[in-house]
């Protein structure tokens, strides 16, 4: 933002009568958005225009020159009461997306685990590679409860496929085995999908 521009909001904010309450809300019955009905009128008052980041930082900047203690406008309260709801939200919003990228990460490691495997043994595999390939499953799962059901049916896999009993074997009926992995991977993805979010493959 150009010094002329950043002084006409600091000039703004200390002479706020310039911006007509009553033109902003005849901008708004328009159906506009906020910042545009807000920037038009910020242009009207002071013939300069502004920008959404800048206008944000200055006000924060007139805000920290306003004595904290002794009489304050009573319109500050209740932008700082807005500032710290918004705040709010948007470490919820960070937060959330925290999750869904762990989530994201621990599906993709999973699903490169069940696909290498896949990929290596196409026709048999020794019992004890399988398991081993389960565990590593298994190190990527967290304490969801959908995890939990991810673990009960890995236990089902080593049992019915007798994966520690004579480790060194092949595993029988090769094809059916190979459908379960996946089927874990599947499970994996719509335990944790967004039902109005299409995250894509596991792998």
């Amino acid at each position: 933002m150009d010094p002329s521009a950043r002084a006409s909001i600091r000039q703004g904010l200390e002479d706020a009568a310039k911006l007509k309450e009553t033109g902003l809300k005849t901008r708004l019955d328009s159906g506009r958005p906020l910042w545009d009905c807000l920037k038009d009128s910020f242009a009207e008052a002071f013939d300069a225009n502004i920008d959404k980041v800048g206008f944000a930082r200055e006000v924060v900047s007139h805000l920290n020159d306003i004595p904290r203690d002794g009489r304050r406008p009573a319109e500050v309260k209740t932008l700082e009461d807005n500032f710290i709801a918004l705040l709010s939200d948007l470490t919820d919003l960070l937060e959330d997306a925290a999750v869904s990228e762990t989530q994201r990460r621990r599906e993709k490691r999973m699903g490169r685990i069940v696909r290498g495997f896949l990929d290596d043994y196409q026709d048999g595999a020794s019992r004890t590679v399988a398991d081993s390939r389960l565990r590593e499953i298994e190190s990527s799962l967290d304490d969801s409860a959908a995890h939990d059901d991810l673990r009960i049916k890995i236990a089902a896999l080593r049992r019915d496929f007798s994966l520690r009993t004579d480790p060194t074997r092949t595993i029988s009926d090769f094809p059916t085995f190979r459908q379960r992995p996946e089927d874990l991977t599947r499970q994996e993805r719509l335990a944790n999908q967004d039902p109005d979010i299409d995250i894509g493959p596991g792998y």
